[in-house]
């Protein structure tokens, strides 16, 4: 059967697109790689296999290909299948790098023109961009491994999510861009459980997680899980869960995982020494999840501080914050455009709602604890009785899922710029070694690198040196109590820079300048013992360039002594009682 939407057979011969009259052989292909040549074809009967003799095109008869299931696997092309959907990729681009005439060609073939700035930690002396259509994407990603004739029906389900998605999405930012305070984003329940499903599935759908497929699970080492699903390449298994997730409405999703919960509570009272797979890769581990989500979490729309803007990675969606429990997560974060996160909150998290105790207290571990968490406000399209028994409203609530027509209230809430560059920490700091991040704006970006390098919360703060200096170096000390601003070339190391006598006058004085400023009081002197102030009086310009050079050089300025030897200096400067520490005669 001829199917125009095959774009991925691109051989067609170039005498069909030419306009001469010369005669040649169409190859007996089924498909047609563009609507364009369909005029080309109208005489090619729409069969499964064309017959010996049947005229093409051109009036000359085709040759006779016995197999042709052979020959479409021959020139099948794999296809670039985004993880990352484009619609949001196109919110990263930064104004320079739009492409002239990218909304129209948009409209017109879903094609973007435009191209993002991309980080890789593994090539860290590069700052390339990269077009939309080339990024974030992976070859026949959703496509059975063993198939013949790979069929685009899982892609083309996630496309249809991701279109109605989009829509809801497009709605918010036209809130947002009124400005309005406090600013409330309404949508219906249905749209609330298909957003919900959306950035489950944006979590699902990574790479990361079908490599997870591919281990070996330790505590199923037959591989029963694969058996059971009847699947013979190790990520079909994973394919086949997208597929249900798709498939499946949400609330239907959301009561097979309170079952899976029961179900595994009274096997953990029978078999209390029961081990559970690690990975979960079981369907019923997966409607748990999704269920704890949706029962145990709420949605809140948070905005990033006036001046900042968060950040993507590779892996950064639907990223934990805290250790997942049968509670569900902390925080799971889904950046949706560099001003914009949607992020799933755990119900302990809001200080009016009453949970378990033990919920509230986890919830203190998190390092957004003091952002602001706003739960949705619900005007019910059918409004429930006045008077209900705690069962009869515990049944009511247990179906909310499914009262689709209710109205959900979100206020968006803007984070502080703290909070911003936490949460673009959280994304720096769990992105692989061989991760690559997306920003939109250098400033932004480069405000972020130098509050995550002052964060104790975090540890990997020097696999992102590199970047931090080829976007300007920042400053250097924020974090460390330094106040000097250091601006090397980019692509050049920081100098080390060596003592000189000539420059610095008497050297005998700088080993003990330099235990003065670590605080060691029984530093020896060539003049006998002294306090760091008479030091510092007689060589107080000294004691400004040693504070550069210790800068330039890396080495930590700490020690209570120099704080106030630096503090006397400048008011006795001002006073005008030492002019002569500033190099003034």
């Amino acid at each position: 059967m001829l199917d125009p939407k095959i774009s991925h057979l691109d051989t067609i011969p170039r005498e069909i697109q030419s306009k001469d009259n010369s005669s040649h052989v169409i190859p007996s292909i089924a498909y047609i790689p563009h609507n364009k040549y369909l005029p080309l074809l109208t005489s090619i009967q729409p069969k499964s296999r064309l017959s010996l003799g049947a005229p093409n095109a051109l009036g000359k008869p085709v040759q006779e290909n016995p197999d042709i299931d052979k020959v479409t696997a021959t020139v099948h092309k794999p296809r670039r299948l985004h993880y990352i959907p484009r619609f949001l990729l196109k919110r990263f681009v930064p104004q320079s790098l739009r492409a002239k005439g990218a909304w129209s060609r948009l409209h017109k073939t879903g094609h973007w023109g435009g191209s993002i700035n991309r980080y890789s930690l593994s090539h860290p002396s590069k700052l390339p961009t990269r077009e939309i259509a080339k990024s974030y994407y992976v070859k026949d990603l959703y496509v059975t491994q063993n198939s013949k004739n790979p069929s685009y029906e899982l892609e083309n389900k996630l496309g249809d999510l991701e279109n109605t998605v989009s829509n809801i999405m497009s709605r918010l930012f036209n809130t947002l861009e009124k400005d309005e305070i406090p600013t409330i984003y309404k949508m219906t329940r249905g749209n609330l459980n298909l957003l919900h499903k959306f950035l489950y599935v944006m979590g699902y759908r990574k790479p990361s997680v079908a490599n997870i497929y591919r281990q070996p699970d330790p505590d199923d080492p037959p591989g029963e899980a694969r058996l059971e699903y009847r699947t013979q390449a190790p990520n079909d298994q994973w394919l086949q869960q997208l597929r249900y997730i798709l498939d499946t409405p949400h609330w239907e999703i959301v009561e097979h995982g309170r079952k899976a919960k029961r179900k595994k509570a009274e096997l953990d009272l029978k078999f209390p020494h029961r081990r559970w797979s690690e990975l979960g890769k079981d369907l019923e581990s997966l409607e748990e999840g999704y269920m704890e989500e949706a029962d145990g979490c709420f949605l809140a729309i948070w905005r990033a501080a006036e001046g900042e803007e968060f950040i993507i990675s590779n892996d950064s969606f639907g990223i934990l914050e805290g250790k997942k429990s049968s509670w569900g997560p902390i925080h799971r974060f889904y950046v949706i455009s560099p001003h914009v996160a949607i992020v799933i909150c755990s119900v302990g998290l809001d200080p009016s709602y009453n949970c378990d105790p033990e919920i509230k207290a986890r919830c203190q571990n998190s390092v957004l604890r003091g952002a602001k968490h706003s739960r949705p406000k619900v005007t019910h399209a059918v409004e429930p009785p006045d008077i209900m028994s705690d069962e009869e409203f515990l049944e009511f609530e247990s179906k909310s899922h499914t009262r689709e027509d209710d109205t959900m209230e979100f206020e968006v809430s803007t984070l502080t710029v703290e909070e911003t560059h936490t949460l673009n920490a959280v994304i720096l700091e769990t992105t692989a070694d061989d991760g690559t991040i997306t920003y939109c704006s250098e400033k932004a970006l480069q405000q972020t690198l130098v509050s995550f390098k002052g964060n104790p919360n975090f540890r990997s703060q020097s696999r992102y040196e590199t970047l931090r200096k080829m976007l300007g170096g920042g400053k250097e000390g924020d974090g460390d109590g330094s106040i000097f601003e250091l601006s090397l070339p980019p692509s050049e190391p920081e100098p080390q820079l060596q003592l000189q006598q000539d420059k610095f006058g008497d050297s005998e004085s700088i080993p003990y300048l330099n235990q003065a400023i670590s605080g060691d009081a029984d530093a020896h002197h060539p003049e006998g013992p002294t306090s760091p102030e008479k030091v510092v009086e007689k060589h107080g310009y000294m004691v400004f360039k040693l504070l550069l050079l210790n800068l330039k050089s890396k080495q930590l300025l700490v020690g209570r002594l120099f704080e106030l030897a630096i503090i006397i200096i400048i008011i006795k400067a001002w006073m005008g009682t030492y002019p002569s520490c500033f190099g003034f005669k």
